[in-house]
């Protein structure tokens, strides 16, 4: 799950992650996502290390029910810093 503001995500994200941004957070619980099992694993990023949008995202995930969510501290930036797999298709 990319916390990222959509611009970011759009340009380029982690192949296969959900787009939810802050602005979107309010209506989390209406979301086509609640309608998904939530036990399944969820993975959470934002920008970077200084980004805190990955943990808050993470616990209304789980405050919502989800129980295997984890935060990805190092953020899009670690990933791709990596070398890992990015997309750009939306």
């Amino acid at each position: 799950m990319d916390a990222r503001k959509a611009k970011e995500y759009q340009e380029l994200h982690v192949q296969g992650a959900m787009n939810v941004p802050p602005e979107t957070w309010a209506a989390l619980s209406s979301s086509e996502l609640m309608k998904t099992d939530k036990t399944q694993e969820l993975v959470v990023y934002c920008s970077q290390e200084s980004c805190d949008d990955a943990l808050k995202l993470a616990q209304k995930l789980r405050d919502a029910g989800f129980t295997r969510v984890m935060a990805f501290t190092g953020g899009f930036r670690a990933w791709d810093d990596a070398g890992y797999p990015a997309d750009t298709s939306r």
